[in-house]
């Protein structure tokens, strides 16, 4: 019944999130891989940065944060930017194998487009979390990661239209 109301009700949205609402998108790499698990970091990376401006990004430099005040804002809070956050956690098991996880997430502050007086900090959209394992390393795991998580965010955040109602 609820979904019959939903659809049947007037609606007038707006994506959540897009591309151009940022000023700008870094990318950062968390390196929790040992033994040769995760050995392209400079590929992933530079493979992530070229997937967010084929997205419509403006892929930026990483802000350098320096706390000049005792409690100055990250540059996240201060600017209309965003991070594109991989992290991977991996170790290679006694018969070889690297067993782990990849986890990437987009982090920012953003007024959304539905509601410019509202502020979204820290994570935005939902984190994307893979198990994977492999008998050499999980290097090209991570361009399937990398490819698909910001595909399925800007589709989530076009996806995730919030109606407005008057």
């Amino acid at each position: 019944m609820v979904q019959t109301a939903l659809v049947a009700a007037p609606i007038f949205a707006d994506p959540l999130w897009e591309p151009n609402d940022f000023d700008g998108v870094y990318v950062r790499l968390n390196d929790d891989a040992t033994n040769g698990c995760w050995t392209n970091i400079r590929e992933t990376k530079k493979y992530a940065e070229d997937q967010l401006a084929l997205a419509g990004f403006n892929v930026i430099d990483e802000p350098e944060f320096k706390a000049e005040l005792p409690h100055a804002p990250h540059p996240l809070l201060r600017e209309n930017i965003a991070e594109y956050n991989l992290h991977v956690r991996a170790s290679r098991e006694d018969s070889g194998v690297c067993i782990g996880y990849l986890n990437s997430t987009f982090r920012g502050a953003i007024a959304p487009g539905y509601d410019q007086s509202k502020l979204i900090v820290g994570q935005i959209g939902f984190p994307y979390v893979w198990t994977v394992w492999d008998s050499k390393n999980l290097n090209e795991y991570m361009f399937d990661q990398v490819k698909d998580t910001i595909e399925a965010w800007i589709k989530l955040g076009i996806d995730l239209d919030i109606s407005k109602t008057n």
